[in-house]
């Protein structure tokens, strides 16, 4: 096991949530495509509308992004994580307040994950490294379903 988090992994967790100077491995480095950029230029309505009778919404999309992030987080602090996914897809729809309340949630849980990430003194967890590495493609499942969904909805205005 690695003493520390392996650099290029975590390039890969921070390319779909920070702006990159240069462009990324999987992204064009712009913040407009990076998964808080882009919630920014959603509306509430938009984020609160589904695609398809019974699905989910970008809303929450961001709420699973966020739980996922809190739940890695707890698992980082020594916690056991007993939570059942499927609380993490409860949030479907949001007001002004609520989608700005989600979208700085979102902020602070990655915040404090790339943190502990970066903090963390020993890796001979191998479930807790792969959980924290899992955390990239995760995140970038969830941007481009975000990114389909808008281009849907916003194509039907």
């Amino acid at each position: 096991m690695p003493a520390k988090f392996p650099p290029s992994t975590l390039l890969l967790i921070r390319e779909p949530m920070e702006p990159l100077s240069d462009n990324g491995w999987y992204l064009d480095g712009a913040s407009v495509n990076t998964l808080p950029g882009l919630i920014k230029t959603i509306t509430p309505t938009e984020a609160s509308t589904p695609i398809a009778k019974g699905g989910t919404t970008i809303a929450g999309h961001t709420e699973h992004v966020r739980w996922f992030l809190a739940r890695m987080n707890k698992q980082l602090a020594g916690e056991k994580t007993t939570t059942p996914w499927t609380e993490s897809w409860k949030v479907t729809v949001v007001d002004e307040a609520s989608w700005k309340k989600l979208q700085n949630a979102l902020a602070s849980e990655y915040k404090t994950f790339k943190s502990g990430v970066e903090g963390r003194a020993s890796w001979s967890n191998e479930a807790l490294l792969m959980g924290c590495a899992a955390v990239a493609p995760h995140i970038a499942y969830h941007l481009g379903s975000i990114v389909q969904m808008l281009a849907a909805i916003r194509a039907k205005r």
